[in-house]
């Protein structure tokens, strides 16, 4: 998995909410990204949501799904639903699927901000 990891890009990364400025409490946002990588099996790493609610401390990991593979370029889709009000955040991350190579490696981690230029 090592032997992989540079080649590993989280290529885009788009909601529905383009444009919109206020959102509110219990509102849907979906969220697709893209994923381009290379030689490395798909299987051994997850690609998750963070989402950031009104502080520093508050958060949930929501879990992507695969929705679709073109050769080497892996796309992957969730939803959630807005909690509460104020500045929030959301980010895309890519890791080792498996929790013991992530405890060797906690360096392994990949993020894509929103929202993202490409």
């Amino acid at each position: 998995m090592l032997k992989y990891w540079g080649d590993i890009t989280i290529t885009s990364l788009a909601t529905n909410i383009k444009n919109k400025y206020c959102l509110t409490e219990g509102e849907t946002i979906e969220v697709k990204c893209s994923v381009e990588f290379g030689e490395a099996p798909a299987e051994l790493f997850c690609v998750e949501l963070f989402y950031m609610l009104d502080d520093d401390s508050r958060f949930k990991i929501i879990p992507m799904q695969l929705q679709g593979k073109d050769n080497t370029l892996v796309n992957y889709r969730c939803s959630f639903a807005i909690e509460g009000y104020g500045s929030q955040n959301i980010n895309v991350r890519i890791k080792p699927a498996n929790e013991i190579v992530q405890d060797l490696h906690p360096e392994l981690i990949k993020w894509k901000q929103w929202p993202s230029e490409t």
